[in-house]
């Protein structure tokens, strides 16, 4: 099973998105601040074993997400 998910915040492009799942907390982050060059308000990473938000970035809705 793997780990870490990307989640996207879109804020008024469709909102919270679940984005693909890795085993290293590293290619997670990686590709979360992929998506946030592409274009995202804000990304995070959601560790799915301890079930919460491991780290964010840009402008992700912490608040929002739950």
């Amino acid at each position: 099973m793997k780990r870490y998910q990307v989640i996207t915040d879109g804020h008024f492009n469709g909102g919270f998105d679940e984005k693909l799942e890795y085993s290293r907390m590293a290619d997670a982050i990686k590709v979360a601040k992929e998506y946030l060059r592409e274009g995202y308000e804000g990304t995070a990473v959601y560790d799915l074993k301890l079930h919460r938000l491991s780290r964010s970035f840009g402008d992700f809705r912490e608040w929002a997400f739950q």
